[in-house]
Parts: C-alpha cells; sequence; structure tokens
C-alpha cells in the first residue's frame, strides 16, 4: 500500500507508523491492527510533539484522538511488501 506522505516506523504496541504534512496540517497514523486514520487541522507543533513523545500511543489518545478531525478511516492489509517499503522509509519534516 502506498501512503500519501513517507511514514516513519514508531512500532509502538498500537502504532506501526506515522507521516505528517505539514502543507495540509494532517497527521496520518497506521495502526498495528491494519486500522489508517488521518487527522486534520493538526499543528506542526502537536506533530512534532507526537514524534518524539516517549509513548506516541499515549500522545495519540491524550492529545490527538478526541482532538482534532479524523477525515479517513480504512483498514489496510499487511504484506511483506508494505512492510520492507515500511523499514526502508523516515521522513518528517
Amino acid at each position: 500500500m502506498k501512503y500519501q506522505q513517507p511514514h516513519r516506523a514508531l512500532n509502538t504496541s498500537k502504532i506501526r507508523s506515522a507521516a505528517y504534512d505539514e502543507n495540509r496540517q494532517t497527521l496520518e497514523i497506521a495502526f498495528q491492527d491494519g486500522m489508517l486514520r488521518s487527522y486534520r487541522s493538526l499543528p506542526a507543533d502537536v506533530a512534532r510533539r507526537f514524534f518524539t513523545a516517549q509513548n506516541p500511543a499515549t500522545f495519540w489518545e491524550d492529545r490527538i484522538a478526541e482532538e482534532y478531525p479524523m477525515t479517513q478511516v480504512r483498514m489496510e492489509k499487511r504484506s511483506e511488501e508494505h512492510t520492507s517499503e515500511l523499514q526502508s522509509r523516515v521522513s518528517i519534516s
């Protein structure tokens, strides 16, 4: 599966990876269960704190999940191709 932005692997118990698009102020999060969620109107400083949090999943639960509109929800297929693509990408603005 191709993401809109290159994802950074987080590999917490809940979150597999995430990407932030500063121009669109959108945070895209891929969860371990295959769910892909996109949050809009999310300021860059909140995204930076999410990526640098000791536990990004806790930060997401406490500061993002209920605070910002979720614009997309879908299940993604897990595959070896996706896993190796994800491992080769690292990016955050």
